[in-house]
């Protein structure tokens, strides 16, 4: 459950681990205790990108873009999200900006050697799932 819901992400995991200590009972994790501390964090990861998204059309294609991007492959370049420039959502100097306002508030992370982007652990992926089901 570790790996599918959070990934690698050893400070989501280094937090699990710590709110699940309350719960352990003769060294032993309820799966329902350890399945909502791990719900809360979509949870949260669903409101980040509500928020930032809030009613702007262009953020919530890109976020969509980047979902069905994410479901498919574990990682895209700037090229993959071409058609949000073509159908005017953005232009290329803003698509830039913005997925580099994405790194720095942690919903992407970057390889700058790569020029590959992805969302920011496997909780992330499934908030913004949440996100573009409930929209």
């Amino acid at each position: 459950m570790v790996w599918k819901y959070l990934g690698g992400s050893t400070w989501e995991i280094s937090k699990l681990l710590s709110e699940l200590i309350p719960f352990a009972a003769n060294s032993k994790i309820d799966v329902k205790d350890f399945k909502q501390i791990i719900d809360q964090f979509i949870i949260i990861n669903t409101g980040k990108i509500s928020y930032y998204t809030q009613l702007f059309d262009n953020k919530y294609e890109l976020f969509k873009k980047i979902y069905s991007l994410q479901s498919k492959k574990n990682e895209f370049q700037i090229k993959d999200l071409k058609n949000l420039v073509s159908k005017g959502f953005y232009d290329r100097p803003s698509l830039s900006d913005e997925l580099n306002n994405l790194v720095r508030l942690n919903i992407l992370s970057f390889n700058p050697i790569t020029s590959f982007y992805k969302l920011q652990g496997q909780s992330m992926f499934y908030g913004l799932k949440n996100f573009i089901e409930q929209y």
